[in-house]
């Protein structure tokens, strides 16, 4: 089972809030498809098996994205296996750069037919935590 934190790397930091259960990716500095896909395979591995519904932010802010377009469609699988388990995922993704916005909506596009999917883009952390239903005031502290 997944920690309440955890450190892949100095790119990416994976926290799991118990109380508004939801899980926060944090990604920093340079990121490219295989920080992605190192990121699934911790998830895939460490399940959040006690919830039937996932919620998760990718933020994607303090990073500056490597991916090209074309990798994007590499994340399909990894991503399906973790989906897979939960009755209802929903995925908010914030985004700043023109090329995060790009890849992200690809993503979207991509698993727009997943009926217990939904992902959105956001330009700021406190809409896509509003969007997902999490209590702000909890997380606050």
């Amino acid at each position: 089972m997944l920690k309440s934190n955890y450190n892949t790397n100095e790119k990416c930091r994976i926290s799991f809030n118990k109380s508004e259960r939801y899980l926060e990716v944090v990604f920093k500095g340079e990121i490219y498809i295989s920080d992605l896909l190192g990121f699934l395979e911790i998830i895939n591995d460490h399940p959040i098996n006690f919830i039937q519904e996932i919620k998760v932010l990718f933020d994607f802010r303090q990073s500056n994205t490597k991916i090209k377009p074309r990798e994007i469609y590499t994340l399909s699988n990894p991503l399906m296996k973790i989906i897979k388990d939960f009755e209802y995922a929903k995925i908010a993704d914030v985004v700043t750069s023109p090329k995060q916005v790009v890849n992200a909506t690809l993503l979207k596009l991509e698993f727009k037919s997943i009926k217990n999917l939904e992902m959105e883009l956001f330009n700021t952390k406190e809409t896509a935590l509003d969007w997902l239903g999490i209590n702000l005031l909890k997380i606050k502290n």
